[in-house]
């Protein structure tokens, strides 16, 4: 797994402005300059990677994880 921190996360790859975990480039990215955000910003999508990696990529946790349900 690989963590870039960019500018401008990838429009390829967004599903939010901020931070993103790209599943098949095994890569999380972080937008620059969140500050303090940057660290619970960072566990969010290391959890997204967990759950990915270790718990078949269940959606409905991820879900979950994002409050959408």
């Amino acid at each position: 797994m690989k963590i870039k921190f960019v500018n401008e996360i990838p429009q390829w790859i967004i599903s939010s402005d901020v931070a993103a975990y790209h599943p098949h480039t095994k890569t999380i990215w972080i937008r620059n300059n969140l500050g303090w955000r940057t660290i619970p910003t960072l566990l969010h999508e290391l959890t997204h990677w967990f759950i990915h990696k270790f718990l078949g990529n269940n959606e409905k946790l991820h879900n979950k994880l994002d409050r959408k349900i």
